[in-house]
């Protein structure tokens, strides 16, 4: 799916900006003080559409909504006014990837969602759209020094921040910092009801480091999946531990040898569409956070997290937003994921694309 890379939608929008007049463009925050991202385009063209249409003269019209890789958490708003004579459009929509964390390799977060669906709509009516950000990556300049970035993508449902109290730079028996944050979701809505929702990512486990060895968090969710679960096994005893779940659920606190040694803390919950906080505030200092769920319909929950009291402390990767169809209003399509880049660590955003007949 690397069609879906944000550098390439970006050049194809900036060759055609802005020639539709039957459409209206608005931006506005999703968080109250959150500053807009001038890079976000939008652009129309017309393309002969063989066979789609009986209609003589029939083309093929295609505005995109699409965010940048940035440094900024806010995802962005906007309507689309239904033409003339269009009684249904074809979307596909995109929720933000969950933020990476890397030890000598890169932890990726969650994949966002892709949805592509047809919705039946009606001549000059407004849709609200919500683009949803992707989660920030926790990587430092450097293995000792601590990334300081830790709030989750924000969209229709924001993804979950990263606890920094898991943080620990420079000090005690190794460095280490909490998971990643997750992604946010992005949606369609009518009068304030969603008719489609691309679910973000879940954020990566946060990695410990001592004497150049270095220890990974479970990977981040897709949308719609639990996280990874994680482990860690040190003369012949064994901690698990559960990756953030679907559906904002609370993960278990994880199973472990019965040695007196072991540790364990459970994953956060949520009840809402954005993202569990990733776990970390620990009754143990020792060790990194788990991944942050990420944003959608539903909010994914927090991996959990645990260790060896005195010396090392994992977690698990945090929980996907899930997707979603509102099929009572005649909205049909399909629900997958996206494959996010694995060479960037910047914020990786959802995108909407609209498709008319007319």
């Amino acid at each position: 799916m690397d069609e879906w890379n944000t550098s390439e939608l970006q050049k194809s929008s900036a060759s055609d900006p802005g020639r539709s007049s039957s459409r209206i463009i608005r931006r506005r925050t999703i968080v109250k003080g959150a500053a807009w991202s001038l890079p976000v385009l939008a652009a129309a063209a017309a393309v002969p559409l063989a066979a789609a249409s009986t209609v003589p003269g029939c083309a093929t019209q295609k505005t995109f909504f699409t965010l940048p890789d940035s440094p900024s958490a806010a995802g962005i708003t906007t309507v689309f006014v239904v033409p003339a004579k269009v009684n249904l459009i074809t979307v596909t929509v995109t929720g933000g990837a969950g933020g990476a964390t890397r030890a000598d390799w890169t932890i990726l977060g969650g994949n966002g969602g892709l949805v592509t669906a047809t919705i039946p709509v009606i001549p000059g009516e407004t849709l609200d759209l919500i683009v949803g950000q992707g989660g920030a990556s926790r990587i430092g300049p450097s293995y000792g020094a601590n990334p300081s970035v830790v709030t989750g993508g924000q969209g229709y449902g924001n993804g979950g921040d990263s606890d920094p109290a898991a943080d620990n730079p420079n000090s005690g028996p190794g460095s280490w910092w909490g998971g990643a944050p997750g992604g946010a979701g992005s949606a369609i809505l009518r009068g304030g009801q969603p008719l489609v929702v691309a679910g973000g990512g879940g954020g990566a486990g946060g990695i410990y480091g001592s004497n150049w060895t270095y220890y990974n968090g479970g990977r981040g969710g897709d949308a719609g999946n639990d996280g990874e679960a994680n482990w860690y096994a040190s003369g012949g005893s064994r901690i698990d531990l559960p990756g953030g779940l679907v559906s904002g659920a609370a993960a278990g606190a994880g199973t472990f040898t019965a040695d007196g040694t072991f540790f364990s803390a459970p994953g956060l919950a949520t009840t809402s569409r954005d993202g569990a906080v990733g776990a970390g505030a620990a009754t143990q200092p020792w060790g990194s956070g788990a991944g942050a769920g990420g944003g959608g319909h539903q909010g994914g929950g927090s991996g959990s997290r645990g260790g060896r009291n005195g010396t090392i402390a994992l977690g698990a990767g945090g929980a996907g937003g899930t997707s979603y169809l509102d099929t009572a209003s005649g909205v049909a399509g399909n629900i997958t994921t996206w494959k996010q880049s694995t060479t960037t660590t910047a914020r990786q955003g959802g995108q909407i694309t609209i498709e008319w007949c007319a």
